[in-house]
């Protein structure tokens, strides 16, 4: 059987996946463009508080980036 249950808050998305677990079904997700897209600005909005708070970790080349996760010093 096959249920399709459309335009789910994602606060809900882990009690669905419990369900699918518990009763040994898949389940699948999908997202649409515009989910995506305000999911990642959001995150850039995020990232940008935090890079103007003194809070974000920026390099000046990859090199360097390298070092600090080779040392896990992020």
């Amino acid at each position: 059987m096959t249920l399709i249950i459309e335009n789910v808050k994602e606060e809900f998305l882990p009690a669905f996946k419990g369900l699918s677990k518990s009763i040994q079904a898949k389940i699948k997700t999908k997202k649409t463009r515009a989910e995506i897209i305000a999911k990642w600005e959001r995150e850039s909005e995020k990232m940008d508080k935090a890079y103007k708070k003194g809070k974000l970790k920026t390099y000046l080349s990859a090199k360097e980036m390298h070092k600090d996760i080779l040392k896990n010093e992020i």
